[in-house]
């Protein structure tokens, strides 16, 4: 009997001690590595505006059902927030008005232009002062340009000069699908634009054509930057649809921009690819 109660003590002290333990644990502070759940939900927008010129080709205005193929001009930084009437005298604008320098002797200035005139739409935004191409805000104006004017959206084309010249690697690779070609000229580019257009765009981007252009003298943007994003481009997409045509005796200034886009068969180009 006596031994019988000596166990039952035991074993009230045994419960009274697990009682206890369980009201510390209960009652303890968290631990400094435990994890607790949480989640978050946000809407984000921004604000973008650009000023542009657009131009439309003969024939805009009759042929109603007719869709047009559309350059995009991406103009360098001197013309950045400066007065819109400027990019009349940089790019396609140019070589409509056939308003070239008198020292510089292109004697394929009409035949471009006439190209201009009779098959492209060709709009040439401003850039803001002290701000460089947006690739997202580009594609944005691109679609309102697409829903005030007859656009072939299978044959729209990006090009421009020095800051436009990245500008052009950035939207190209970035949004290959966008574009049926690309134009660089003058212009180098992040490495990581190349990366950005991959995820669910390889098709695209490895069937891009690119044609750059660049003055083999020029000292501000070497044609290394050129020929580095050539490079990257092949060796992430095995895009073999790009050339790289150098000016012997040019450098980093307007007769690269004005032998390129004088020449007739940068547009014959663009019409003979579609997205």
């Amino acid at each position: 009997m006596l031994s019988h109660l000596r166990d039952m003590n035991r074993l009230g002290v045994l419960i009274c001690l697990m009682l206890s333990l369980g009201c510390m644990i209960l009652n303890a502070e968290p631990s400094e590595d435990a994890h607790d759940r949480g989640s978050f939900k946000a809407t984000l927008s921004r604000s973008v505006e650009y000023e542009y010129l657009i131009f439309l080709p003969r024939g805009y205005e009759s042929e109603l059902n007719r869709r047009w193929p559309t350059i995009l001009f991406l103009h360098g930084t001197r013309e950045s927030g400066a007065d819109l009437s400027l990019l009349l005298d940089c790019g396609p604008a140019r070589v409509i008005r056939e308003a070239i320098p008198q020292q510089f002797s292109l004697p394929t200035v009409s035949e471009a232009a006439n190209v201009l005139r009779n098959e492209f739409i060709v709009v040439s935004p401003r850039c803001p002062r002290g701000t460089g191409w947006d690739a997202e805000a580009l594609v944005a104006l691109l679609d309102d340009i697409s829903g005030r004017y007859r656009v072939d959206g299978k044959r729209v084309y990006a090009t421009g000069v020095s800051m436009g010249g990245f500008g052009t690697w950035s939207v190209g690779l970035r949004y290959p699908e966008r574009f049926a070609g690309i134009a660089p000229v003058s212009g180098g580019g992040d490495l990581v634009d190349v990366g950005a257009g991959l995820p669910g765009k390889y098709s695209a981007l490895h069937s891009l054509p690119i044609w750059a252009f660049h003055g083999a003298k020029d000292t501000q943007v070497p044609i290394s930057e050129a020929e580095r994003m050539i490079s990257a481009v092949k060796r992430v997409s095995r895009n073999e649809s790009i050339l790289l045509s150098s000016y012997p005796d040019a450098g980093h200034d307007v007769q690269t921009e004005l032998q390129t886009y004088t020449n007739p068969e940068l547009y014959r180009w663009f019409l003979a690819h579609t997205r």
